[in-house]
């Protein structure tokens, strides 16, 4: 694999796991007063939202490695005793908007 394709790849997997994220914040803001902050259904949720676009958008072959990514940014935000309901939606959707940047 070629530097340039190695580095498109990466990039394709940061976008995707940023999306994923930007729909987890938005799905959480609409469960807001839910214990859904610390719900292994909302990584599900939100992740299976954006799966799709993950593949067919992006072409992204590593789901697992955007699957990583996303369930740092949520494990490191729900462990916020902080963040929650709406705190938690917004900076989960804040470090999704972020990896998107940087993509």
């Amino acid at each position: 694999m070629s530097v340039t394709t190695q580095s498109k790849t990466q990039n394709n997997t940061m976008k995707a796991a940023g999306e994923c994220l930007i729909v987890a914040g938005k799905n959480l803001e609409r469960a807001e007063g839910a214990e859904a902050h610390a719900s292994r259904s909302l990584h599900r949720m939100a992740f299976g939202a954006a799966i799709d676009y993950a593949i067919d958008e992006l072409q992204v072959s590593d789901l697992d490695a955007v699957e990583a990514i996303f369930a740092e940014v949520i494990n490191n935000v729900t462990m916020d005793e902080d963040k929650k309901g709406q705190d938690a939606a917004d900076e989960i959707r804040t470090r999704g908007e972020n990896l998107v940047k940087i993509a």
